[in-house]
């Protein structure tokens, strides 16, 4: 197994992302062998007998022998050992079914279930009718002790380990047999992102998973925290009042300018006189001081709504979304925009979390 890193540049920054390359591959438990229906043979066409010399078989019976004087002395590690030598000479079913129960007393379910379903294949027939109903009640204990993961995997020449062992080469299907509790179910390919699990099974229970590695090309899209128009409409909106600012200060200009230059023409003769002495001109002073008043208001409020249509437009910028189970990579999750006011002071604020 070896490790194998890609780098993909994407528009938040650089994405490492590291897969598991495997090449070997393991069998499935539902490859095991099953139970042949109604098998039948010839004396001495045995098909676990069968071009396997006689001298062979004997060697093969004598490490049989010498695995149950083992078991009888309670030394199952080396007992196992000698069924598995005699196992490599002939496939005998009861060797495999002494061989399970050595595994089951080293505490190895898995390992004596499948040596089980070999023991069991060709019926009662090679057993006996005792060994092979007690065969079927083991495996079946066997079967509520273990859980059963269901894996699926469709992308072409994609690999499948089951906590670091190779499973399979997809695409295709296959149930593993494993030890209730946690485990860790990868596929991975070569410039994909793998699909990584973490499983929780209970014994007995079947999991059925389904993985789907994601190519890095199709890993990340891009959105935008709302619609692009919003903050257009808002610097819109502001560079209007803004607008409406420059006019109504304008006005106020010139209203006061005509005021100045009608006080000084009327009044400069007669060496000044009080605002009283020119009541026609009271009003066209009101009027400016309005539009003053009119021109700095839409000044503060326009700035405030320019200032936050551009905050909201580099907000609003795109953003790196990953589709893998569609976590947004440094986007602002939540803004809220409100407007504040305290007698003659007016503006917005943002509040966005990250």
């Amino acid at each position: 197994m070896r490790r194998v890193g890609y780098i993909a540049l994407t528009g938040a920054g650089l994405l490492i992302v590291t897969v598991t390359v495997s090449r070997a591959q393991t069998p499935c438990a539902e490859q095991l062998p099953r139970e042949v229906a109604s098998p039948q043979w010839d004396k001495g066409e045995e098909p676990w007998l069968k071009n396997v010399p006689r001298t062979t078989q004997h060697r093969a019976h004598a490490l049989f022998l010498a695995g149950n004087e083992l078991v009888k002395e309670l030394i199952y590690d080396a007992a196992a050992a000698k069924y598995q030598q005699a196992l490599a000479l002939v496939k005998h079913p009861v060797i495999y079914f002494n061989l399970a129960l050595a595994q089951m007393k080293q505490n190895q379910p898995i390992r004596a279930y499948e040596s089980l379903l070999r023991a069991l294949r060709y019926g009662p027939a090679p057993l006996g009718s005792e060994k092979y109903q007690r065969g079927k009640s083991e495996r079946q204990l066997l079967e509520s002790q273990l859980v059963h993961l269901e894996i699926t995997c469709d992308l072409v020449g994609a690999e499948v380990t089951v906590d670091g062992t190779p499973l399979l080469v997809c695409p295709g299907r296959c149930t593993r047999l494993a030890n209730p509790g946690g485990h860790h179910v990868l596929a991975s390919k070569p410039g994909h992102i793998a699909d990584e699990r973490v499983l929780t099974v209970n014994p007995g229970q079947r999991k059925a998973v389904n993985l789907s590695p994601i190519h890095l090309e199709d890993a990340t899209g891009y959105t935008r925290l709302m619609p692009r128009w919003i903050p257009l409409a808002v610097i819109a909106g502001g560079a209007g009042l803004a607008a409406g600012a420059g006019y109504f200060d304008d006005k106020s200009s010139q209203s006061f300018d005509f005021y100045d230059s009608e006080f000084e023409r009327r009044c400069r003769p007669i060496r000044g006189c009080a605002e009283q002495n020119v009541p026609d001109l009271q009003s066209v002073l009101t009027k400016a001081e309005q539009q003053q008043t009119w021109a700095r208001v839409l000044y503060a409020i326009g700035g405030t709504v320019l200032l936050s249509g551009t905050v909201l437009l580099y907000l609003n910028r795109k953003r790196v979304v990953s589709r893998v189970g569609r976590r947004d990579l440094g986007s602002v999750h939540a803004i809220r925009v409100g407007a504040v006011g305290t007698g003659d002071s007016f503006g917005l604020h943002i509040v966005g979390s990250y």
